[in-house]
C-alpha cells in the first residue's frame, strides 16, 4: 500500500508539472472499473466478494477525487465505465460518502439477443441536472459498434451549461489476428465519434453556442501505436475544437492502462473538453488492485459569468 501511495504521488507530480496552479471550478474523473462489481465476465461473484469490491472502489474514489471536490467548493463530475447495472452504481456512489454526489444517468445497453450487457456507462455529479439519457450506437457501413454513450446536461449557473458524455468505445479484441479486424474495430470507433459530434451539435443548438462540453471515458485508441496511424477518432474531436487533457505529456507520463502480459503500457482513457478557459490540474491515479485501468482526473476553469444585458426600461 505504501508503494501504491508513493507511485500515485510520483504520477501526480509528473502530470502537474506543465500546469500553473490556479482556481478550479469543475473537477472531472473518468474510470473504467473493469467488470464492476464482480470483476468477472458476465458472472456474478458472491455477495461478500462484490460487497468488498464496492467498498474498496468507493474508498479509492474517496481518496482520489473527493479532495478535488472539497477544495474551493469545486463541483465534481464522474464518468464511469464497465458498471454492471444501476443498483451496483448506486451502491458504489453511496459508499463513497462524497457530499452531494448523485447518479445522473446509467445506460441499459443490450446485446444482439436483447439481454442487458454488464458493461454499462454512467455519469454522476454534484451539479444540477437539466437532462440526461443513454443512446446505443447506430449501425452504419455494415458494422455496429457495441454499447453506446450516456450523456447529461448540467446547469452550473452563473457560469453556464455543461454537457457531458461517458464513453466506452470499441476494444481492440482480435482473436483471429486478421488485419481486417483491426480496421473494423477502428471503423466502429470512428463511427461512434461521428455520432457523439452529432449529439453535441444538437445540444449546442438547444442550449446555445457557449455550451461547454466534456467527453470522458475509455477510447481504446491512442496516437502512439502504429496500429492506429490511420485512425481518425481522436482527430475528429480535435477538429471540433476539443482539447486533450494529455497534450504536452510524454507517453510514459500518461499511462492509463499499465502493461499486462503481451500488452504494453498504453493511453486509452481520456478527458476531452471545449468551452473552458483552461485546465488547471491533471492527475493519474494507479488502480492496479481494482482495475486494469487507472483513474484520470482533471480540473477545469470556466469562463467568467456573462453579465446580464442592461434593462431597456431603466433610463
Amino acid at each position: 500500500m505504501r508503494h501504491l501511495r508513493h507511485l500515485a504521488t510520483l504520477v501526480m507530480v509528473a502530470a502537474l508539472l506543465p500546469l500553473q496552479v490556479t482556481r478550479a471550478d469543475i473537477a472531472c474523473a473518468t474510470w473504467n472499473l473493469n467488470l464492476f462489481p464482480s470483476r468477472l465476465w458476465n458472472i456474478r461473484a458472491s455477495d461478500a466478494v462484490e460487497s468488498a469490491n464496492i467498498k474498496a472502489s468507493a474508498q479509492f474514489l474517496r481518496r482520489t477525487v473527493a479532495p478535488l471536490h472539497n477544495s474551493d467548493n469545486t463541483s465534481l463530475i464522474l464518468f464511469l465505465q464497465e458498471i454492471r447495472d444501476e443498483d451496483s452504481c448506486r451502491k458504489l456512489l453511496a459508499a463513497t460518502a462524497i457530499a452531494g454526489l448523485k447518479l445522473d444517468v446509467i445506460s441499459d445497453f443490450k446485446d444482439e439477443t436483447g439481454i442487458a450487457i454488464w458493461q454499462q456507462v454512467s455519469l454522476a455529479s454534484t451539479l444540477l441536472l437539466l437532462e440526461s439519457g443513454s443512446v446505443p450506437w447506430r449501425a452504419s457501413s455494415s458494422v455496429t459498434p457495441p454499447r453506446g454513450y450516456a450523456y447529461a446536461v448540467y446547469d452550473n449557473s452563473p457560469h453556464g451549461t455543461i454537457a457531458c458524455f461517458s464513453l466506452h468505445l470499441k476494444s481492440n479484441l482480435n482473436l483471429s489476428g486478421d488485419v481486417r479486424e483491426v480496421q473494423r474495430n477502428i471503423l466502429k470507433r470512428e463511427l461512434a465519434s461521428h455520432q457523439i459530434l452529432a449529439k453535441t451539435k444538437e445540444l449546442t443548438t438547444k442550449y446555445g453556442n457557449e455550451l461547454m462540453v466534456i467527453l470522458g471515458g475509455d477510447f481504446n485508441t491512442n496516437e502512439d501505436d502504429a496500429r492506429f496511424v490511420s485512425e481518425a477518432t481522436l482527430r475528429s474531436f480535435y477538429g471540433a475544437h476539443f482539447r486533450n487533457c494529455f497534450t504536452g505529456l510524454a507517453a510514459k507520463d500518461r499511462v492509463t492502462c499499465p502493461a499486462i502480459g503481451r500488452y504494453p503500457d498504453a493511453t486509452f482513457d481520456y478527458i476531452l473538453y471545449r468551452g473552458f478557459t483552461k485546465m488547471t490540474g491533471r492527475y493519474i491515479f494507479p488502480a492496479a488492485a481494482l482495475s486494469d485501468h487507472n483513474l484520470v482526473a482533471i480540473e477545469l476553469q470556466q469562463p467568467p459569468p456573462t453579465p446580464d444585458p442592461p434593462d431597456e426600461r431603466v433610463r
